[in-house]
């Protein structure tokens, strides 16, 4: 199971602003759940997330 972890930890982790973090989130390219007025976000959605990132900055350098 995967320790989840508030917005400000995951921009702190991300070097992203809360807000931007948020936008993330809502724009469903970080999987995350909204627990009453709060996002949380796992461990492995975070670690998803940057893999991702990472791939995509290497296919556009590689092109």
């Amino acid at each position: 199971m995967s320790t989840l972890i508030s917005i400000n930890d995951a921009a702190k982790h991300l070097k992203l602003t809360p807000q931007q973090t948020r936008n993330l989130c809502r724009q469903g390219k970080i999987k995350a759940q909204k627990i009453a007025n709060s996002w949380v976000i796992s461990n492995n959605a975070l670690m998803s997330y940057e893999r991702e990132k990472f791939f995509r900055v290497a296919e556009k350098q590689i092109v």
